[in-house]
């Protein structure tokens, strides 16, 4: 009778630890417990990189992550790469330049403000931030300033229609052709926006509340619901959908940029950053969090070494 009970005993065990996997219960990660928030990442070169502060990730899979030595302490915001090199920028001007995103020399400029996002476009890089700040590069070593159309922190840029579309505090909306002329967009937004982005023929942004933004030609902009209360920060387009992340771990997909569903993203940390490359969608956040996913929908957690 006793070897009975034990072994109904052990048996309920086995299915209460098993169920619990299948339901998504919290499961152990190689995570490090003093992590980084991560605020950054990008596709470019055949490499993943993410960054945060004092930190750079790289990846060759999406799937494990190999941390990258950095003699700078200073919180890097954004990352972007094309023609063969890799631009990461930061707090305090901090602009960082690599060719395979595993060794990055630092590029002075003599910046005192805070560059928020990068991006390239046109065999262009351009660098925003705070107050108005704007640079331009086409080596992503020397960089020229730009005056935009209007004194706006800017939080993202996006490439599309063959124009560049800036986003920032209060709403603000940016566009330009050449990068040299930039003038504003037509919205209601009074929010700020965290993200952009450009698909399916149309231009996205996200913000403050869940808000959410979208225009054909990026200067006439119209609200829509993302069903959501939490602050979305940023936005990507890959996959033939639209993915949203922001804070205590919100994630929302869209097939048309319009029409918005919540999906589980498995974290409750603020996720700040999202992008679509080589065939996969990855977010970071807070505490070092990266997560991955093909579709948008199925998410699971990626691995530090």
């Amino acid at each position: 009778m006793k070897t009975v009970v034990r072994l109904l005993f052990c048996f309920s065990v086995f299915m209460l630890v098993s169920c619990s996997i299948l339901l998504g219960e919290k499961q152990e990660t190689n995570l490090p417990a003093d992590a980084p928030d991560l605020y950054g990442v990008t596709y470019a070169n055949g490499t993943f990189v993410a960054v945060g502060k004092g930190t750079v990730l790289v990846s060759r899979d999406g799937d494990v992550w190999h941390d990258q030595l950095l003699p700078y302490p200073t919180r890097l915001n954004a990352v972007a790469g094309c023609m063969g090199s890799m631009v990461a920028v930061g707090n305090q001007g901090l602009i960082l330049r690599s060719s395979g995103g595993e060794f990055w020399e630092r590029v002075d400029m003599g910046l005192n403000v805070d560059l928020l996002t990068v991006i390239c476009g046109r065999d262009t890089y351009v660098a925003a931030g705070q107050r108005g700040a704007l640079l331009t590069s086409f080596d992503g070593g020397i960089w020229v300033p730009q005056v935009p159309a209007l004194n706006a922190t800017i939080f993202d840029m996006v490439y599309g229609e063959q124009r560049f579309v800036a986003v920032g505090r209060g709403g603000a909306i940016l566009v330009s052709e050449f990068t040299d002329d930039w003038y504003q967009g037509f919205s209601a937004a009074s929010e700020s926006l965290g993200g952009v982005t450009y698909g399916k023929g149309r231009f996205v942004a996200v913000g403050r509340g869940g808000a959410v933004y979208s225009s054909p030609d990026a200067t006439t902009w119209h609200p829509y619901s993302s069903g959501q209360q939490e602050d979305l920060r940023d936005v990507a387009y890959g996959a033939d959908r639209f993915v949203a992340v922001g804070h205590n771990g919100t994630v929302v997909t869209s097939d048309d940029g319009l029409n918005w569903e919540p999906v589980i993203s498995e974290v409750s940390g603020n996720l700040y950053s999202v992008m679509y490359g080589n065939g996969m969608f990855i977010a970071v956040g807070a505490g070092g969090t990266i997560i991955t996913s093909t579709d948008g929908v199925l998410w699971g957690r990626a691995f530090y070494p």
